[in-house]
């Protein structure tokens, strides 16, 4: 028998928009404030858009962390539950946007 792992919510998008992805950044961005991160900067990284995901690099706190934010409606990436929501991306590694907002405050320099 062979096992097949999977990790829902990280399957292309494919009706994914950009205005979509700003609105989540805008609101994950107010997330961060709640928990004390202040976001002073927020860089397009369009060479990283893939799949219905769309880059971006928020600096904050002498940090600069790289963020794809699926192009869906806020509900589908914010409030769904671990089987059905939409992942975002935190320098590369795929979070449910609680999780998302944790791993970001967290989140490591760049060099």
């Amino acid at each position: 028998m062979r096992l097949v792992g999977i990790n829902p919510g990280t399957g292309d998008q494919p009706d994914a928009t950009l205005p979509n992805a700003w609105q989540a950044i805008a609101a994950f961005i107010a997330d961060l404030a709640e928990m004390d991160v202040t976001v002073t900067r927020v860089d397009r990284r369009p060479d990283v858009d893939q799949g219905g995901w769309f880059g971006f690099i928020l600096h904050h706190d002498g940090k600069s962390t790289r963020v794809e934010m699926p192009g869906v409606p806020l509900a589908e990436v914010r409030e769904s539950g671990p089987l059905g929501a939409v992942r975002v991306y935190v320098d590369g590694s795929s979070w449910l946007w609680g999780l998302a907002l944790d791993a970001f405050a967290d989140a490591e320099p760049e060099d």
